[in-house]
């Protein structure tokens, strides 16, 4: 069972500012995360910058239990 079987897409389509909002919004906090992460772990600015960019629209899809 995946999580993307339990999407509502006529819901999110019918205001998807919200969702999109939320989204970007997310993706903007984990840039941040993992921008200060990587310069505290000592890695170069460009390393680091690129290693957020990269790494902060992916996610990790938890099975359902």
């Amino acid at each position: 069972v995946s999580t993307g079987a339990s999407l509502d897409i006529a819901r999110i389509l019918q205001n998807p500012l919200p969702l999109l909002g939320l989204t970007a919004g997310l993706i903007i906090i984990k840039i941040v995360l993992i921008y200060a992460a990587g310069r505290m772990a000592g890695v170069s600015n460009e390393v680091a910058r690129e290693s957020a960019l990269v790494l902060a629209p992916n996610c990790a899809f938890i099975p359902n239990k």
